[in-house]
């Protein structure tokens, strides 16, 4: 009962950020869901956008979701700002052999400067910033975003740095990463391709790499888009868990699977 009141309260939240910020704008339309683009939203123009992320599977049964309710608005002079809910939600199996399920809500607030287009300008840039809060930690996340597009091709990068606090105990750790999406941009409305991830995280006493690689496919009209990508973990690292698949499975999941879906206000 306590879980299903916690989603319901964060599907209500879903539906009153969509209906109070109801205005006329132009979207910004994403080809990766986990791979970022330096385009931002011009002055005044306003987007929501939900995001559903599915984690699974460390060689035992687990399952991670990830639910952020995004507000998003152009500040004008390449600059662009959001507001996020979040929710995040693990199941895993206790030492009895039961499921334990965990939630835990936040807030994260992101700032974007695009500083040049990938279409007019020999590469396309962008600075990225974002804090997060919730109950035991504080995040802090930093983004260079580089993007080209030449004809219906569209290549991106990105490289993130993210250091979080724990509010006790000695948790901190930092989680260094490298993307890279390739796009087919089909016409006005469909484009698909492939995102790669590289993730290191790096706990005090070691680190634990893995790598991740899938298709991603989207597609907008006039009024929303939506993105989706499936990411299976592709054993290139060195092997932790003392698996025959080469898999890091101690601190990332098998498969992630993420799902974008934006409207316009």
């Amino acid at each position: 009962m306590k879980k299903t009141t916690t989603y319901s309260i964060f599907l209500a939240l879903i539906v009153a950020v969509s209906l109070l910020f109801s205005i006329d704008s132009y979207a910004n339309r994403r080809h990766f869901s986990f791979v970022y683009e330096t385009p931002v939203l011009s002055s005044g123009n306003r987007e929501v956008e939900i995001w559903n992320t599915i984690r699974t599977d460390k060689g035992v049964f687990y399952r991670g979701m990830d639910h952020r309710v995004e507000y998003e608005w152009g500040l004008g002079s390449g600059f662009q700002s959001s507001l996020y809910l979040n929710l995040n939600s693990e199941s895993t199996l206790d030492a009895t052999g039961g499921i334990t399920n965990e939630n835990q809500f936040g807030f994260s607030n992101e700032w974007k400067w695009s500083l040049s287009n990938p279409v007019a300008d020999a590469i396309g840039s962008a600075l990225y910033g974002e804090w997060t809060v919730d109950h035991d930690a504080t995040e802090l996340e930093g983004k260079l975003i580089l993007d080209k597009q030449i004809g219906n091709i569209l290549l991106a990068g990105n490289a993130v740095f993210e250091r979080e606090f724990a509010a006790h105990g000695d948790g901190s750790y930092n989680n260094i990463e490298a993307t890279f999406g390739a796009a087919y941009i089909a016409n006005d409305h469909f484009s698909f391709g492939l995102e790669a991830r590289h993730q290191t995280v790096a706990l005090k006493d070691n680190s634990f790499p893995a790598f991740y690689a899938g298709p991603s496919i989207s597609y907008s009209a006039d009024k929303w888009w939506t993105v989706v990508s499936v990411l299976p973990q592709i054993g290139i690292g060195s092997n932790k868990n003392n698996t025959n698949n080469n898999l890091e499975l101690e601190q990332h999941e098998k498969l992630q699977i993420r799902v974008l879906l934006s409207f316009e206000l």
